[in-house]
């Protein structure tokens, strides 16, 4: 800034791990950005579906009220309305199908859609390498046990990084406990699979210095959840008394 002092420079920073000094002593002023208001959720929806189902307006109007509806009847569905990326989720679910009410419900809706997306075997074919036993709730048990570990890491329930070399140790470790994998073909498949971390914003992202981190905490703490609820019923690796005490 001192070099090119009429230079206009925005940083955009998440508030978990937001350092304000060093942007303070750097001459920025901080702004806060506020949730999307009913009506800016409202012209957003509206321009989605006139996108989305351009040939069936009709049909657009409809699932335009049916947001809508559920964003002032339901608590759940309004905080998630607030932020623009999960706002955009909730108007591909609801293209399709009435928005669920339970706020884990949707979130849960939320990560299938974007796992649809984490298509791993397409890149492993010219390796010869088959993935097509990986699916949504392979990924999603992949997602909660990195949660997990992220929310009981060193940085606590601050904690929402993971470094490259743990991220791909983990996939590895599922690859070779869950299909009996190759350490050769666990390791190719776990690269391709952090790959598309890199490429797209998907549930992970990368922040840089090969650290990799959830693209939006609600994410992070949901798959933390149903880690924890997994353990409990499913696996039984969780006694209630360690719920309760412990959690």
């Amino acid at each position: 800034m001192s070099d090119y002092p009429k230079a206009r420079i925005v940083v955009t920073s998440r508030v978990i791990g937001y350092r304000r000094k060093i942007l303070t002593d750097a001459g920025f002023a901080h702004f806060t950005l506020q949730d999307l208001a009913e009506k800016q959720v409202a012209t957003f929806v509206e321009r989605w579906y006139v996108l989305a189902l351009s040939d069936r307006p009709d049909e657009a109007k409809e699932r335009r009220k049916r947001i809508m509806r559920s964003f002032k009847d339901s608590v759940s569905i309004r905080q998630l309305s607030g932020n623009p990326m999960l706002l955009t989720i909730v108007a591909i679910i609801g293209k399709h199908q009435e928005l669920p009410r339970e706020r884990w419900k949707l979130y849960d809706h939320a990560v299938s859609v974007l796992i649809q997306h984490w298509d791993v075997n397409k890149r492993l074919k010219d390796q010869r390498v088959n993935a097509n036993f990986i699916g949504e709730e392979d990924k999603k048990e992949l997602l909660r046990r990195l949660a997990f570990n992220m929310q009981g890491g060193l940085g606590g329930l601050a904690g929402n990084y993971i470094y490259h070399e743990h991220l791909q140790a983990e996939f590895e470790g599922y690859l070779k406990e869950r299909y009996s994998q190759s350490p050769t073909n666990a390791t190719k498949i776990a690269r391709v699979m952090i790959e598309q971390f890199r490429e797209r914003n998907f549930v992970l992202s990368l922040y840089g210095a090969n650290l990799y981190g959830f693209v939006h905490r609600a994410f992070l703490e949901y798959f933390c959840a149903m880690a924890f609820v997994h353990r409990f019923e499913k696996t039984r690796d969780m006694t209630l008394e360690q719920l309760k005490q412990d959690v």
